[in-house]
């Protein structure tokens, strides 16, 4: 909704109302039970750009929409289409859209059991319709890099104009690095939200090739089901909050974390801004994010992987090269520059 809707109109010899200068109102999208890595980027864009000049209004999809000048959905991915509700936005909209895995992902990569595959081939094509209505109701796209661009561009039909790739960040408070604590065993990591795409079977298999004596494999994974796991692995099934995370990103050997598909990757930046060398795929989104600075491995080799783990366990000056590496890489992914870019976008759909 533009201002002169919702503020008195000016006299007609007024002067013009310099845009720089007038308060911008973002209707911002906040449904229950979000992810915590989707509520994290909201509020991280919200903190940076909150004041004089930007205000928020937030809503659910079952509440009206708000009075605002541009109505923002952070939480839209492949598995949640936009809320219907903003078919009826009175302004323009734009969609955060973290990407379309289900869609994009084979099935065998995706889902866990044939039966969840077989539910989620129904669940995309629902998901297709309620694109398909939303169609020419959004005025721009946010994706989070350039690999979920072309994602969504693929699966989704979106129109590449209309997206603008903006990297999210890690906590700088947070993660960062920190002296080793004193009579802790040496120990690689992983960390990940179990599910088949992120491929900790064949991180388990590689890291079962290392010759003994080796060190620990520390696996924090939500949703690890109780099974068998090669001697020397640790496994912590409950999530941690940021500051256990960072604290074992920062004691690291390396983070190992091939993952077969991502939009972002958000534990790269944060191992990296952690000082902890990484381990990652060379594709997807991996190795857009990690660069250069990490070592990058074809997910789907056990042998490469293994491989990768050994040389950083043996090699102090490549572990090194590369913590120093990923320490100025991390720096590159600003929450304030990615407001700034945030707020280019919604000032341009509303004509400022």
């Amino acid at each position: 909704m533009s201002d002169t809707a919702t503020r008195p109109a000016p006299p007609t010899d007024a002067a013009p109302v310099d845009p720089a200068s007038s308060v911008l109102t973002i209707a911002v999208h906040e449904p229950p039970g979000q992810p915590l890595s989707i509520t994290g980027y909201a509020t991280a864009i919200r903190r940076e750009l909150a004041g004089d000049r930007v205000v928020f209004a937030p809503f659910t999809g079952a509440t009206p929409l708000p009075a605002a000048d541009v109505y923002w959905d952070p939480t839209v991915s492949g598995g949640n289409a936009p809320t219907d509700a903003l078919r009826h936005a009175p302004g323009p909209v734009v969609l955060t859209v973290h990407g379309a895995a289900p869609m994009a992902v084979p099935a065998r990569d995706y889902f866990p059991t044939m039966l969840d595959a077989m539910r989620g081939l129904v669940h995309n094509a629902t998901n297709r319709q309620r694109w398909r209505r939303i169609a020419g109701h959004y005025a721009a796209v946010i994706a989070v890099s350039n690999y979920a661009k072309g994602e969504l561009v693929r699966c989704l039909g979106i129109a590449p104009e209309l997206i603008t790739p903006i990297h999210h960040a890690a906590d700088p408070e947070s993660f960062r690095p920190a002296p080793a604590a004193d009579g802790v065993a040496p120990y690689l990591l992983h960390v990940s939200q179990y599910q088949p795409k992120k491929n900790l079977d064949r991180v388990l298999a590689a890291y079962d090739r290392l010759a003994t004596p080796r060190p620990r494999l520390v696996v924090v994974a939500p949703g690890f089901p109780e099974r068998r796991v090669p001697n020397g692995v640790e496994v912590v099934r409950n999530a941690l909050d940021h500051g256990a995370l960072a604290g074992l990103y920062a004691g690291a050997i390396a983070f190992v974390f091939p993952s077969l598909h991502e939009t972002f990757g958000m534990p790269i930046v944060e191992a990296m801004a952690s000082g902890c060398p990484v381990i990652t795929a060379r594709d997807t989104a991996c190795g857009e994010v990690g660069g250069d600075a990490a070592m990058r491995v074809d997910p789907r080799s056990i042998d490469e992987i293994a491989a990768a783990m050994r040389r950083l366990v043996d090699d102090d000056a490549c572990r090194a090269r590369l913590a120093d590496a990923g320490l100025e890489r991390a720096r590159s992914f600003s929450w304030s520059e990615s407001a700034a870019r945030h707020l280019a976008v919604f000032e341009r759909v509303v004509g400022r």
